[in-house]
This record gives C-alpha cells, structure tokens and sequence, in this order.
C-alpha cells in the first residue's frame, strides 16, 4: 500500500484512500503514518478487532496450526458469488491480528476527512466495532454512514451503486 502510496505522490496531491475489510483498516493505518498525503480516506466496515478467544494465542498456534478456516462471503443478496479462498495461513492471521493493535493503538492520529462506510447487519464485524473506530479518530471532518441493505461485503451487495456515488461525491467535496 505504501509503495502504491509513493507511486501516486508522483503524479497527484490529491490520493483519498479507501477499502472494504481489512482494506478499510489499511486506509485508517495509511492516514495515521501519512497525514500530510493523504486527503480523505473512506473505510468500508473496517476491523479493528478480532472477536475470538483464540486470538491472544495466534502467536503459538502459528506453530501448530497451518491455516484456518476463511470466513464465508457475507452478503444480503444471496445470487452474489464472491471469490475467495477457503483457508488462510496462521501466520497470516497473526500478522493481521498485529496491524490491528497498531491501528487501534493510534486512531487518534487520524485527522483527515473520513467518511466510514458501516453496514448495520454485518456477520464479521460488529457495528459497535466501527462506532468505536469513528468515536477514537480525531478528524474534524468525519461522517458515519449506514448501509441497511447490506452486510459485510457491501462492495457486492445491495448498497453496492450507492457505495460508489457517496465515494464519489465524498472525494468531490474534498478536492
């Protein structure tokens, strides 16, 4: 992401950055370490936890335990057919469960315009999850949006054009 990041920087000032998931994490991380280049960022149901008991053991099971089960698709509209793997590494998991720590950790430093993107209904990520997120950043400029026809996987589901037109009209503001 950083790299992509510096890649931009060569050809505009303006990079808003934004993605669903762990993309929407990525986008609250790169506005912590990036203020002065980032000018807005749009998380769509990001994490900043996860919600298992095993986790604060993810670091020996790496060890034990190969790869775990990925979680299913998450969407209201049931003809969706998202690709996707069925297991992931451990180690994966626990380089995910790190970069979630350090997020939460600074989300105060977060001060760009955000507009976080939360699907009420959601089997991954709790709504309370991305209310705590939007509480703990210090931007002046923040919106926090329901999506009520889709769950975690909005980018695909129901709310998936109203999705792109706020994205739009949101970088448009802040140009």
């Amino acid at each position: 992401v950083e790299t992509t990041l510096y890649e931009l920087m060569k050809v505009t000032d303006n990079v808003f950055v934004g993605g669903l998931s762990l993309g929407g994490t990525l986008s609250l991380h790169m506005a912590e370490n990036h203020p002065d280049r980032i000018k807005g960022i749009f998380p769509i149901n990001p994490a900043i936890r996860l919600d298992n008991p095993l986790v604060k053991f993810i670091w020996l099971l790496k060890y034990i335990v190969p790869s775990i089960k990925a979680p299913p698709t998450d969407t209201r509209d049931r003809s969706v057919k998202e690709i996707n793997y069925n297991r992931i590494p451990t180690q994966t998991v626990y380089e995910l469960y790190k970069l979630l720590r350090l997020t939460d950790k600074h989300l105060d430093k977060v001060k760009c315009p955000v507009m976080l993107l939360a699907s009420f209904e959601d089997h991954i990520v709790p709504i309370e999850q991305k209310r705590y997120i939007f509480d703990s950043i210090s931007s002046s400029e923040k919106e926090f949006i329901i999506l009520k026809d889709s769950y975690h996987t909005a980018t695909l589901d129901l709310d998936k054009n109203r999705i792109n037109k706020l994205i739009i009209e949101f970088i448009e503001r802040h140009l």
